[in-house]
């Protein structure tokens, strides 16, 4: 559970990486 959960923050982390730029 706590990899899994990892991975999720992982994913998070890209999308909201990703979305920076958008916003800017």
């Amino acid at each position: 559970m706590v990899a899994r959960k990892n991975v999720i923050v992982m994913q998070y982390q890209l999308v909201k990486s990703n979305s920076a730029p958008l916003a800017l």
